[in-house]
């Protein structure tokens, strides 16, 4: 287990789902799971009205109250625990993501166009794919093979992260899809995972449509709410390791 400056979270997926979190690692890093067993409920409907009754667009200051509690669960909170919890932690620098395993051409289409939208989201940090000296490892692989790559993978689960960070900014990442399910798994799995180890990396029982859903689904697109959670999390003036109270003051500007 690596010891370098930072906190280190993790959450894994699997097929119901299951979601673990936390350790301290000098590098800070989470992992995430977008299917584990803990929960088996299965998607509906959920309202994407209940996600944004505004006119307030991604980036602005005018947030809704759902959108600031939802992004006070998701950003601000570690599924089960750990230091680092209550603190922003995102990148401050551009992601290189580089993939490895066995992707589809579908699973690369897949990704491109995840990272087209969170760039469109933001402009902060660029994600782009990179053949060499990346930061971000995407591998489409069995257990075996990413258990040997990353060994803080916890078994059962078909999705998973782990960041680390140094002092609150998020540095490298790992990410695990099962080279062997479904391709809308896949998709879904790939897109919880990357979006998580932006930093929103709490699951959520508020919105079943969304990304960040506690319980299992197979999301492959991002709820209105979802994006404005990213581009909050991106704004400029929400900065590493500041806590709630600091962030509530930059959301929500007093007259």
């Amino acid at each position: 287990m690596l010891r370098i400056i930072g906190w280190l979270f993790l959450i894994a997926c699997q097929t119901p789902k299951i979601d673990l979190e936390s350790q301290d690692y000098d590098t800070g890093s989470h992992v995430d799971d977008t299917e584990s067993n803990q929960n088996t409920e299965s998607t509906s409907d959920n309202q994407d009205t209940a996600q944004s009754d505004t006119d307030a667009e991604p980036g602005n200051d005018a947030y809704t109250d759902d959108e600031i509690e939802y992004f006070f669960e998701v950003a601000m909170n570690i599924e089960f625990g750990g230091d680092g919890i209550g603190l922003i932690h995102k990148w401050v620098g551009d992601l290189y993501i580089q993939v490895h395993g066995n992707p589809t051409p579908v699973d690369l289409q897949n990704l491109d166009s995840i990272i087209g939208e969170i760039n469109a989201l933001q402009s902060s940090i660029h994600l782009s794919v990179v053949q060499q000296n990346a930061n971000v490892d995407i591998y489409f692989t069995s257990v075996n093979d990413f258990r040997s790559i990353e060994p803080n993978y916890i078994a059962g689960n078909n999705g998973f992260f782990w960041t680390y960070w140094e002092q609150g900014a998020i540095v490298f990442a790992n990410v695990f899809v099962l080279d062997n399910q479904s391709e809308i798994h896949r998709n879904h799995l790939l897109r919880e995972e990357l979006t998580q180890c932006l930093g929103l990396m709490n699951d959520s029982y508020l919105y079943e449509e969304s990304i960040f859903y506690a319980g299992w689904t197979d999301t492959t697109e991002y709820m209105e709410i979802d994006r404005t959670l990213i581009s909050m999390l991106y704004r400029e003036d929400v900065e590493v390791n500041m806590n709630e109270n600091e962030v509530f003051d930059v959301l929500v500007p007093s007259e």
